[in-house]
């Protein structure tokens, strides 16, 4: 139990903080969820949307203190990948395969990039100036 009226407050205030914050929480969970559902159903046009709506519950509450900075942008981050995902899937295939490497005949036939390159430059003489001796505090005085 609380001793001091300063202590007493504190309880007060955590309380109403702990309600106020706890319905951000379950606002922000609210519109993400919005946005999954979204994604879900295949409706890229309404997860933009819904996603318009995220961003600035979850900049209120980082400001808020009540959502870590880096876990925001984290989600906003991988919900938007997953939107940018449902325009994509039809023109990428799941099993493209990968372009063939060149042969060694069609490698030798390539000019060799040395014969092509210039000269390289003498390397300049990296010399620095002597620096003057630095003065001491007594020889100041």
């Amino acid at each position: 139990m609380a001793n001091t009226p300063q202590a007493k407050k504190r309880i007060r205030r955590n309380d109403r903080r702990a309600e106020i914050n706890g319905a951000r929480v379950s606002r922000i969970r609210t519109f993400v969820k919005q946005v999954e559902s979204a994604i879900e159903s295949g409706d890229r046009s309404e997860a933009e949307a819904a996603i318009r709506k995220v961003q600035p519950e979850l900049a209120r509450g980082v400001a808020k203190g009540i959502v870590h900075r880096n876990t925001a942008a984290r989600k906003i981050s991988r919900l938007t990948r997953r939107i940018t995902a449902i325009g994509d899937a039809p023109t990428k295939p799941a099993n493209a395969a990968k372009p063939a490497k060149p042969t060694k005949a069609a490698r030798a036939a390539k000019p060799a990039k040395a014969a092509a390159k210039p000269a390289a430059k003498p390397a300049k003489a990296a010399v620095k100036p002597a620096k003057a001796p630095a003065k001491s505090a007594k020889a100041a005085r």
